[in-house]
């Protein structure tokens, strides 16, 4: 993410106007015994995960953590803490409010769950979202898993505009990679370092052709999939 930030920042056709920063408290962690009994499965993704990173390093790793304190010191920032259900969050009318008076094209999802309600429409060209996966595949996490486990070819990955059907968001990007064989850390890492391009790269083409034309051609590489759903 830091590198795509950092192109971004470098652009002439994207300006990073605001940051909105998920303030909820952490949940609260549960003791060890209760996590054991109500997790097996989790617990041996967690070993598996530890023993493939173990024995698959990855240079660069698209995961280390970055400081973007400095690259983003002049960006207005916004603090909220939206309404939290099982997997979703939603923002209050007043932060979406707030956020409305910036004004924004595009509202890129990096630091929230799924994102429910006015949130969606905040921005005039929606909310921007990665999905590490082939939505026509599986659309469950997680990044880069399912594929090695069960021996796809490639491994796909989307950028999307959310809406409320999580199901059946609108591609703006999809792209696909080799599936390594055997390590869950190297197919994620490579599919992170891919992806890393999808953002600046439909930024820059609604900067030069324009909204009406940019969402005509949108439209238009989705409807054979709207359609293939039962849409009319």
């Amino acid at each position: 993410m830091y590198e795509m930030l950092v192109t971004l920042r470098q652009s002439t056709y994207a300006d990073i106007a605001l940051i909105v920063l998920n303030d909820s408290p952490k949940p609260k962690r549960r003791s060890l015994v209760s996590r054991v009994l109500g997790a097996w499965d989790s617990l041996f993704f967690v070993a598996y995960w530890k023993l493939d990173a173990k024995l698959f390093a990855v240079t660069p790793d698209a995961c280390e953590p970055r400081n973007a304190t400095a690259l983003l010191h002049d960006v207005p920032v916004m603090r909220v803490r939206p309404e939290c259900t099982k997997y979703s969050d939603r923002l209050a009318d007043a932060d979406i409010e707030r956020i409305a008076t910036y004004h924004l094209d595009v509202f890129v999802r990096l630091g929230f769950r799924i994102l429910r309600g006015r949130i969606l429409t905040v921005a005039k060209y929606g909310v921007w979202s990665y999905h590490h996966g082939d939505n026509q595949v599986n659309r469950g996490g997680p990044p880069g898993f399912w594929e090695v486990l069960e021996g796809h070819a490639v491994t796909g990955s989307i950028l999307q505009v959310l809406t409320e059907d999580l199901d059946n968001g609108v591609v703006l990007y999809r792209s696909f990679s080799a599936t390594d064989p055997v390590s869950v850390k190297r197919n994620r890492n490579n599919c992170y370092w891919k992806s890393l391009s999808f953002l600046p790269r439909k930024l820059k083409e609604l900067h030069a052709i324009g909204g009406a034309e940019f969402t005509g051609r949108v439209s238009s590489s989705n409807h054979p999939q709207l359609y293939g759903h039962g849409c009319t």
